[in-house]
């Protein structure tokens, strides 16, 4: 997860983070979506994280707390 998050930062725009080629696999989805959190792309991150809740994740408190962030971050 520490090679994911550090890939994040390196995106510091859609643009950047939507050029990435990454593998197909649900961890990619995490990351896409704590990006997304990040760029302060709110409504695209609770997409991704409804797709996780729906996939089997809705208990993971990871999940639930990006979820509120991106909530809070909507707000503003």
């Amino acid at each position: 997860w520490c090679a994911w998050v550090e890939l994040a930062g390196l995106a510091n725009e859609y643009e950047a983070l939507d050029s990435l080629q990454l593998p197909q696999h649900w961890m990619m989805n995490f990351f896409v979506a704590h990006a997304l959190v990040e760029l302060k792309l709110s409504e695209q991150a609770l997409e991704t994280y409804t797709s996780l809740a729906s996939a089997g994740f809705s208990n993971s408190t990871y999940l639930i707390a990006q979820m509120a962030i991106a909530h809070h971050d909507r707000r503003g």
